[in-house]
């Protein structure tokens, strides 16, 4: 796009990190500056998304860095997502376990259970 006399703007986009070569062409002429070399930088998705703990692929699309899971938005490590998995497990066993036992005790307890109606006292 010009913007003025000899005043060009252009855009340029690059997949991959590295070194990229840039020829420039007007008229169909290559101006004497080019071929340009453009080095690729890695893309900052913490300034993109800060505190996510995300990474930039190969193409630059902002990811969950390797051993880490996407949970709404925010990256979490697999070790705490197994770790809270886990805990909540061990707590729904714990309270199965609870009511099991809290039943058995009242069965147990039903043995002697006796209705006021069914004691016969001798009244002197």
């Amino acid at each position: 796009r010009t913007i003025a006399p000899f005043l060009f703007e252009f855009s340029f986009s690059n997949s991959k990190r590295g070194v990229a070569i840039l020829e420039l062409y007007v008229d169909g002429t290559q101006i004497p500056q080019s071929p340009l070399r453009i080095q690729v930088i890695e893309k900052d998705c913490e300034e993109e998304f800060p505190h996510k703990g995300m990474v930039a692929d190969v193409v630059g699309v902002c990811v969950c860095a390797e051993g880490t899971i996407d949970i709404r938005g925010q990256c979490m490590a697999s070790g705490t997502v197994t770790g809270i998995g886990a805990a909540a497990a061990l707590l729904v066993v714990l309270l199965l376990g609870w009511c099991f036992l809290n039943y058995k005790r009242r069965k147990n307890d039903e043995i002697w259970q006796v209705n006021h109606e069914e004691l016969d006292f001798d009244h002197p």
